[in-house]
Formats: C-alpha cells, structure tokens, sequence
C-alpha cells in the first residue's frame, strides 16, 4: 500500500462514527482500488512521483522535491527520500523543516534501527536550524523512546514503564527536558499544508478526497502525548519528591516547567488535540503547583494560577463537554455520502450491463427473449433513471463540502487552525475521541405503524380496484 494510506482505507469502510452505524462496503479485494482513488495514486503512482522528483531536482525545484518526499513511500524508497531530502535542504534552506515531516511519517519506521540511525544526523541539523523550537527536540524523543518501549504508540505505557526507561537512557531525558524548556513549539503543520496547497493546485490534484488523505501526515501529532507523561513524571515524581524532602525552590521549578510547556501548547498549536493536551498538561501541573505556592505565602501568584486552571476547564467544557455542541450533521453526511455514493456505483453498473444485453441481442439471436431478457429490459428502463437521482443525491450531499474545500483552498488570510481541513472537506466515518457526536437514531423507528398501515391501505385499494375491473 503506498504513500501510507492503507489503514486509514480499511478503516474509512469499516466505520461509520462512534454513534454505532457499521457499515461495511467492501472486502479486501477491492480495498486496493479505493486507495487508487482516495490517495495521491489517483493522479500519480510512486515512480512516477519519484521521476517527477528527480526532474524537479535538476530544475532546482525544491518544493516539488520537498512534496515528494513527504509522499513518496518509505519502505520501498527510504534511500530517494532521504537523498531528495538532504538535496533540497541545500537547495532551500528554509525548507529544513521538511525533515521533520519526513521523520515523523510513519510511527513504525522510527522504531527500526536503519531508520533511526539515518534521521538522527537529520534531526541534528534540524534542531540547530530551529534551535528555539521545542518540536523537533519531542520528534527526537519520541524516536528513542519508540526504540525501547514498544507499548508507547498505543498509549498503553504506564508511569512505572516510562520511569524504567529514563533510569535506562537518559537521551531520552534530556530531549524531553530540552524540548520543555524552549519558547516555541512549531511542528511546522501549517508550512506543510500551505505546500500541499500550493503544488496540489499548481499540478491540478487538488481533489477534496486525495487533499484529506494526504493531509492526514500533518495531523500525526506522535510527538506531542508522550509529553503529558513526561510532564506527569515532573510533577508527580520530581517535583513531589522534592517538595517531600522540603526543596520548595526545585519543586516549584519542576512544576512551572510543565506548566509553561501545556501554556504553550495550547496556544501555539495549530489543531484541538494538541489544544487539549496542552490544558490536560497544564491542570497537572496547576493541581500542585496552586497548593505549593500558597503553602510558600505567595497567594497573589496561586490566586492567578488557580484563575489560569479554572479558564482552562471552562476552554475544555466548551470544547469538549458542552452538551450543545454536539452534532450528527457530520455522521449523517458521511452515512449519506456512502450510501448516495454505494448505490451510483451498482445502478451505473446495472445500466451498463442492462443497455449493452438488451443491445446484443438485437445481433445475436434475437428470436430468444426469455426471462433474463425480460429483466434486462426493466434494468434498461428504470436503472438509469435510479442512476440519475443517485447521482443527484450524492451531489447534494456534498454540496457544501465543496464549497469548503474551494474556500480553503483559495483563503489568503492567516490560518489560525486546521482542524476544519480534516473535519469539512470530505466527510468520511469518524473514529476519534475528540468528537463529541451525538448517538444516530434509527430516522424511520417513529414512522413504520404509518408505514405499515399505508401500505395495507395501498394492497386494499389495489385489491378492489383490481376486482371492480374484473367485474366490468
């Protein structure tokens, strides 16, 4: 499966939300088609993605190289990647962060040891170019910690696991330090969606569908969770410890330090997972650091703090919690799209077959026209017509999925977010935790006694109407 896609593919079918729908359009089989059509392989394969590049290379294009790059796939072409990376660095110096896109690809490719061992030089220049940046520090991390803890990715390590592993190797300790002590966290999602923009306009692959797939490399954010457990070993290991032994001073410093890095996070991120995790780490810090302050006489500077905390449970309340937003609008759309989408497929497909059999045989022998030819003349009739309003429906549907995807594509103005590209350009089946979906109700559960009755009502009058003739 190639530019990473497959499993979101298999997931897209599988899944309809969290309210309970399942709906399951296609088997394996078929499961490589839809890649064709959803992922960039609908307008180029891999080599020729890699061909382009190389051209791309000789004419001094640096950002087609760094858009291949990104979308090239690993595991069968590491080496082009890795070259196309370090050349177009040296081409354009301002697209270094390119490294870090290339790093973060793929959450398996870090734990491999050929594939460590290659980004780390990369990484090194990376974070001398951006010095201030604590992103690239947490990417670093998360490439060493991946390498020695294999529950991490699935979020399954615990504080006792990760405490084993800083006592183990302390690299990782110190990225995570480094990374916690910076002004600035940039994981450079804005630069690679405004690059995306401009080549997949410029080449005319700028389809809704192919522009949510292949945005979904900018919304791995693999580097940012382990952060709310290296902060939870900050507060609730060093700095307890400290101020259990009476090192108020060290204990307070250990507690701002991760509460400075949830303040920056929640402002400087560009998306809501990392606006939730930069609250979450910052009310771990606060539900210490407000007591220590007050138990040290400086009760200006916790009433502030515990100010700080309540602001950001109203934020999460209202992001997350609040009853009134949540919505099935976007399940209902994608439950829509599905279907509207399923059935152009089977009535296109019973059109064609229907008009080329009922055609055929007016050549081959045309005196048999049996009960499969019968059908086949209702298929011809009615199919069509079915194709029609399919088509109409799913063009419907998508209306103002279309109207978004145009706008964003076209927006000059400064991006504050791009959660919206993820959530209303294309609506596929949602899976994430971070969407507060209200339960879909069977829509029809309140109308079938009318329905029943209705028709029984249509089979009585038929019935008469059919004997009232017989009569006549």
């Amino acid at each position: 499966m190639e530019y990473g896609a497959s499993a979101a593919t298999k997931r897209l079918y599988q899944e309809l939300g969290a309210s309970g729908w399942r709906l399951r359009l296609l088997d394996a089989g078929t499961g490589r088609i839809l890649e064709r059509l959803y992922t960039l392989e609908r307008y180029v394969t891999p080599e020729q993605l890699r061909r382009m590049a190389l051209e791309a290379e000789k004419r001094g294009d640096a950002e087609f190289m760094a858009f291949a790059a990104l979308h090239l796939p690993q595991k069968q072409m590491r080496e082009d990647i890795f070259r196309l990376t370090d050349r177009l660095v040296a081409i354009d110096p301002k697209l270094t962060w390119i490294i870090y896109g290339v790093a973060k690809r793929d959450s398996d490719e870090l734990a491999s040891e050929t594939a460590a061992e290659s980004l780390q030089a990369r990484m090194d220049r990376l974070a001398a170019w951006d010095s201030d940046n604590a992103a690239p520090h947490l990417l670093r991390a998360s490439i060493i910690r991946a390498r020695r803890d294999k529950n991490w990715r699935g979020g399954r390590s615990v504080s006792s696991e990760i405490k084993k592993i800083l006592d183990q190797d302390l690299r990782w300790q110190r990225e995570m330090q480094t990374a916690f002590a910076q002004p600035r966290y940039d994981p450079y999602i804005l630069r690679r969606f405004e690059l995306e923009r401009r080549v997949m306009l410029a080449r005319r692959w700028d389809n809704p569908v192919v522009m949510r797939y292949a945005m979904t490399g900018t919304s791995r954010l693999l580097n940012v969770y382990p952060a709310t457990q290296y902060a939870r070993l900050l507060v609730n290991d060093s700095g307890a410890d400290a101020e259990a032994r009476g090192r108020m001073d060290d204990a307070l410093r250990q507690y701002r330090t991760a509460a400075r890095f949830g303040e920056r996070l929640s402002l400087q991120g560009y998306t809501l997972v990392e606006e939730l995790i930069g609250y979450s780490i910052q009310a771990t810090a606060y539900e210490r650091l407000v007591p220590a302050l007050k138990k040290m006489g400086k009760e200006n500077e916790a009433a502030a703090l515990e100010y700080g905390r309540k602001q950001s449970h109203s934020e999460v309340d209202r992001l997350w919690r609040n009853p009134l937003g949540r919505t099935s609008n976007y399940t209902w759309a994608a439950f829509l799209m599905a279907v509207a989408g399923t059935a152009v497929w089977v009535f296109l497909f019973f059109s064609l077959v229907s008009v080329g059999y009922v055609n055929a045989k007016h050549w081959i022998r045309r005196e048999k026209q049996g009960r499969l030819y019968q059908v086949m003349t209702i298929l011809e009739n009615y199919a069509p017509a079915v194709l029609l309003l399919s088509c109409l429906a799913l063009a419907f549907v998508y209306a103002p999925f279309a109207e978004n995807s145009a706008s964003y594509l076209a927006a000059k103005e400064p991006i504050l977010s791009l959660d919206p590209v993820y959530d209303n350009i294309f609506p596929i089946p949602r899976w994430s935790w971070l969407i507060a979906d209200l339960p879909v109700q069977n829509p029809y559960t309140g109308y079938i006694a009318y329905a029943l009755a209705g028709t029984a009502l249509v089979a009585v009058v038929m019935l008469l109407v059919e004997r009232l003739s017989a009569r006549m």
